[in-house]
């Protein structure tokens, strides 16, 4: 399961990315066509026409600002409120699983009766975080995966009720159950109903519309110098392109650039098998923030691990590294999870590993709640390329896990 969500990295991120690159590149060609037809035209045009189409840019634009923002703010609210759901939904369940915990027989009789029914729970809960882990794209638009979901939930409230029934333990500790259950079952049904496209059809269509009448009136703008041209005509496409970007890309809150991630359902998944998969967390020496990337870019941070992450094409060869690294190893039914930070992000994912600037970059293995540095920046330094990089890792993480 960590393996698989750690490769869906490729699948979400990095080939949305290509398709977008790849649409702007079959668009481009039209685009300048429509400009180059739309410039001609306008040359000939009448003063009178092109105060008209000055003034519609005015009007046209004021509507358009305030619809597009209003779009905006609704698939970002709408996007918010699935990813707060996702968590109130997980702390439910997590309450419900510690009252589990928590419960103690009236007498030594019921003990064993008890005991069966916190194992059943712990199996339950189990199956219901798998379910929502495989499942969360699809519960909304395939009713069997939303059905398959809620009854695992209806098992739980029926062994809650049948432990009732059979009075083993205090009344609160039963309405404490139900309250949980009856919460993650209610934020459950609103996280999937706000998991449904965001914004209508008819909404995109017009939003698209919109945007292409708005950016065709500027191209039947005469204006003579170049570079004004340039910048005014030019940066009024790319704010366009832009913000449809970002408008049907949040419409998808599990897909696309940005998208929900379930951190926090990994670890709780990891949590209750007693048994987490070991972690490498390889942090970067460089911030992931705009002027933390564009320092690197023009050269005035380095950082060696990050070189590594992009050799090959697209860093593909960074991929099939971690690939390798996250191997399955069958005879002992375990794996290693593979996550790539930079230096701001340890702390927002909940890392609490303190390590200084100069230390960076490094390789930092993580089992259960431990932490320990499994490469340090002199000897990632000290690698002259990805094979180097590889060969050494294997060594140190067969050190550090007798199975790997």
């Amino acid at each position: 399961m960590q393996n698989n969500h750690s490769r869906s990295w490729f699948a979400d991120t990095l080939i949305p990315f290509i398709m977008s690159i790849s649409v702007v590149a079959i668009f481009t060609p039209w685009l300048l066509i429509i400009y180059t037809v739309a410039t001609t035209y306008s040359a000939k045009l009448d003063i009178n026409d092109q105060n008209v189409i000055r003034g519609f840019i005015e009007w046209f634009g004021t509507a358009y600002s305030f619809f597009l923002a209003l779009a905006l703010v609704n698939v970002w609210s709408q996007f918010e409120t699935v990813e707060r759901e996702l968590d109130r939904e997980l702390d439910s369940i997590s309450t419900l699983l510690q009252t589990t915990e928590y419960l103690k027989a009236s007498n030594k009789k019921n003990n064993s009766v008890l005991n069966k029914f916190k194992d059943a729970i712990h199996e339950d809960v189990k199956r219901y975080i798998t379910h929502v882990i495989k499942n969360h794209k699809y519960e909304h638009l395939v009713s069997q995966q939303h059905q398959n979901g809620d009854r695992i939930l209806q098992d739980v409230g029926n062994r809650i009720g049948d432990l009732a029934r059979m009075k083993i333990i205090t009344e609160p500790f039963v309405y404490e159950l139900f309250r949980s259950l009856n919460e993650a079952v209610d934020v459950r049904g609103d996280r999937i109903t706000h998991s449904k496209p965001y914004a209508p059809v008819i909404v995109q269509l017009v939003a698209l519309a919109s945007s292409v009448i708005w950016l065709i009136s500027f191209f039947g703008l005469v204006v003579y110098d170049l570079l004004v041209s340039l910048v005014l005509i030019g940066g009024v496409t790319f704010v366009i392109i832009m913000v449809l970007i970002i408008f049907f890309d949040l419409s998808d809150p599990f897909g696309g650039i940005w998208r929900i991630k379930l951190e926090e359902w990994y670890e709780f998944q990891e949590t209750i098998e007693h048994n987490p998969n070991p972690q490498v967390l390889f942090v970067y020496s460089i911030n992931s923030k705009f002027i933390g990337r564009f320092r690197f870019l023009i050269g005035l941070d380095k950082c060696k691990l990050n070189s590594f992450a992009n050799s090959g094409f697209l860093g593909l060869a960074w991929i099939e590294f971690i690939k390798r690294a996250e191997k399955n190893r069958a005879n002992v039914n375990r794996a290693v999870k593979c996550i790539t930070l930079h230096s701001d992000q340890l702390s927002y994912y909940g890392y609490d590993v303190h390590i200084k600037s100069n230390e960076r970059p490094l390789v930092v293995l993580k089992q259960g709640k431990d932490f320990s540095v499994l490469l340090d920046v002199q000897e990632i330094k000290d690698c002259r390329d990805l094979i180097e990089f590889e060969e050494l890792f294997n060594k140190k993480m067969r050190e550090a896990i007798l199975w790997f």
